[in-house]
């Protein structure tokens, strides 16, 4: 795995090593969204629950549930979803680019 490699590295600073779990996390997390978005529900339940025990709940989570009724209803409810957390985040410009 490339962030398990990543973290072993020995030079690594101490900062980017204690962000670890959170960023496992978060890889899993969005492998869980690209795996209901394919349509492969057990796949994703199987990249939520790594995430979850790698850091807790993680806000990319909250489109899971989108990712999944989007693969059987294409609305485009999980692209807005995603728009809608980059503009809360970074401002109304940045997330329409």
């Amino acid at each position: 795995d490339v962030a398990e490699r990543f973290f072993a590295e020995p030079g690594l600073a101490a900062d980017l090593r204690a962000a670890r779990r959170s960023v496992v996390a978060d890889i899993y997390a969005a492998m869980a969204n690209l795996e209901a978005q394919a349509g492969r529900p057990a796949d994703a339940l199987r990249y939520l629950a790594y995430a979850l025990t790698a850091d807790g709940p993680r806000p990319r989570m909250l489109k899971l549930p989108l990712a999944l009724a989007e693969h059987r209803l294409p609305l485009g409810l999980a692209a807005r979803a995603s728009a809608l957390w980059g503009w809360s985040r970074h401002g109304l410009r940045e997330a329409m680019l």
